[in-house]
């Protein structure tokens, strides 16, 4: 007899019993499982095998996997609980994978910190005024010799401050509040 689908998803509780809080991150819980069934070898087996409960089990949880949002992935790395798998699905909707936001994260945090790198990841638009202001700011600092100087032999509080300035001019442009 086939063992039953386990599935992450909550169910309903049985009548009167409280509802369990539903999990804080259902993504990292699929990946765990699926890494976790994927590395038991009498489960692989089964799946091998076409029983029905595993390929339904491995369905559901891609289902939650491929589903997730770029602002669940970008937050998942942030809080260090991203697993990513070895394979992640794309598509125009969801260009990027947990291991490229991971590889931005570690390259831009540092200068941007948290809430300014998921700003850049989810494409948070920028007021025309910040974007001015920014591009002014980058007039000023390239043309100014000490700061270029600084920069070029490879100051991590000026590559920072670069960095700070690009991700605000690469935004797109907050449409103005009518």
């Amino acid at each position: 007899m086939p063992e039953p689908v386990t599935n992450i998803l909550p169910t309903a509780p049985p009548q009167g019993a409280p509802a369990a809080a539903p999990s804080p991150n259902p993504v990292a819980d699929a990946i765990t499982r699926r890494d976790a069934l994927i590395a038991d070898q009498k489960w692989g087996e089964k799946y091998r095998a076409g029983d029905l409960a595993a390929k339904q089990e491995m369905a559901s949880l891609q289902a939650v996997i491929t589903n997730s949002s770029t602002a669940d992935r970008v937050d998942n790395v942030i809080r260090g609980t991203a697993t990513g798998g070895a394979i992640e699905i794309t598509s125009p909707e969801r260009p990027l994978t947990t291991s490229n936001i991971r590889s931005a994260a570690e390259q831009f945090i540092p200068a941007l910190g948290s809430e300014a790198f998921k700003d850049v990841m989810l494409g948070t638009p920028q007021t025309a005024e910040r974007k001015a202001e920014a591009a002014n700011l980058k007039k000023q600092v390239m043309t100014g010799s000490d700061w270029m100087r600084a920069y070029r032999a490879g100051s991590e509080a000026h590559k920072q401050q670069m960095t700070r300035i690009n991700a605000i001019l690469v935004a797109p442009l907050a449409e103005a509040a009518k």
